[in-house]
């Protein structure tokens, strides 16, 4: 699971958490997704590799991830006032910046028709895992970029 060069960003963090926990350090595990902060949904586009719904400014990240990724969420060590990155070794004190992130208007309509948004105007964070608590809804959007 802790292979390097494999693994998710929610594994390298809850590795890291740990890690800090082991040293006296309190921290959590926080998740970065794209949504309505009403209704806390996050949306995804049609894409051939996997559901995403946001876009960040990364060059040249490691481990074969493509420059400028897309995600359907990412997670970060909140620690001592601090956010940090395990996956791409960095702090994020500022948090993290998306470039593009798909909005629904109306996710009970369809067909579901998402629109680019730029910057985190629909940015979601907490320390749930996105999932069952809150939804998921595809859109008929297909991003534009090769990654």
């Amino acid at each position: 699971m802790y292979d390097a060069g494999l693994g998710q960003c929610n594994d390298n963090s809850t590795l890291l958490r740990g890690l800090t926990r082991s040293v006296g350090l309190e921290g959590i595990v926080l998740y970065f997704w794209n949504g309505t902060a009403m209704a806390r949904h996050m949306f995804f586009f049609q894409n051939t590799a996997a559901e995403k719904n946001f876009r960040i400014p990364e060059i040249d990240p490691k481990d074969a991830v493509p420059d400028y990724p897309h995600f359907r969420f990412h997670a970060v060590v909140s620690a001592e006032g601090h956010l940090y990155d395990p996956s791409y070794g960095k702090l994020r004190d500022d948090g993290i910046q998306f470039d593009e992130s798909l909005f629904i208007a109306d996710p009970s309509a369809l067909p579901r028709v998402g629109q680019w948004f730029y910057g985190n105007e629909h940015q979601m964070t907490g320390p749930v895992l996105p999932g069952a608590l809150y939804p998921t809804y595809p859109s008929d959007y297909v991003c534009s970029h090769p990654q």
